[in-house]
């Protein structure tokens, strides 16, 4: 894993996002995905580490300069937010996996409830909003040994199955419906260095010559 951290990877060859936003992955997933072997934590439980519920994760937001994950936004239960449609977002050196029991812990949560953290409209956060949940959690990471990442350590969100990316070709799988039949299309993302410079390729069954790929691209 290198400090850039784990960029989302393009399903297509024609996939593009304006740089300079933060954005939801729901809002490109058609076009980004995860690369493996990192888990969708979208759907997961939110716990503190005594175990206490707080939520559900309802997305992951985007840094599309960089590409890699910058926040969970969590839906905060009804019980601990006291009204329905509670919205947060934990920056991603706050929190980690637990793969055995698909569960996002918040281990690095400012001395107070998750719904008193800086509140979220399910809109790209301002850049007042971002000076917020640093002031509130910047002493928590570093109170808890966050490394000189700050907010945005991948390493520590996703932990091993992070750290055990592979450096070499990252191959992504998704099943997608085709639209003319029923039959799953497999896309593969091969990512090919090229001067020290990543770049992924889609590649499609049948479909996977140097003189298809530039045909495609014309």
């Amino acid at each position: 894993m290198t400090d850039e951290g784990i960029p989302v990877v393009p399903l297509k060859d024609d996939a593009g996002v304006a740089p300079g936003m933060l954005i939801p992955l729901s809002k490109i997933e058609h076009e980004y995905a995860l690369p493996d072997p990192l888990p969708d934590p979208r759907g997961w439980k939110v716990a503190l580490p005594d175990g206490r519920r707080v939520g559900e994760v309802s997305d992951l937001v985007v840094d599309t300069d960089s590409l890699v994950v910058k926040y969970v936004e969590v839906k905060v239960d009804t019980d601990v937010a006291g009204d329905d449609d509670i919205y947060r977002l934990v920056p991603v050196s706050a929190a980690r996996l637990d793969d055995d029991r698909e569960l996002v812990v918040i281990d690095r949560l400012p001395g107070i409830s998750i719904a008193d953290t800086p509140r979220h409209d399910r809109e790209a956060p301002t850049v007042e909003q971002e000076r917020a949940l640093r002031t509130q959690y910047e002493p928590a990471v570093g109170a808890g040994g966050g490394s000189d990442r700050g907010l945005f350590d991948q390493e520590h969100f996703w932990g091993a199955r992070g750290a055990g990316r592979p450096s070499g070709p990252s191959l992504v799988r998704r099943a997608r419906a085709a639209p003319d039949d029923d039959v799953a299309e497999v896309v593969v993302v091969e990512e090919v260095v090229v001067d020290g410079v990543t770049t992924p390729t889609t590649i499609r069954p049948g479909r996977d010559s140097n003189a298809e790929r530039s045909e495609r691209r014309e």
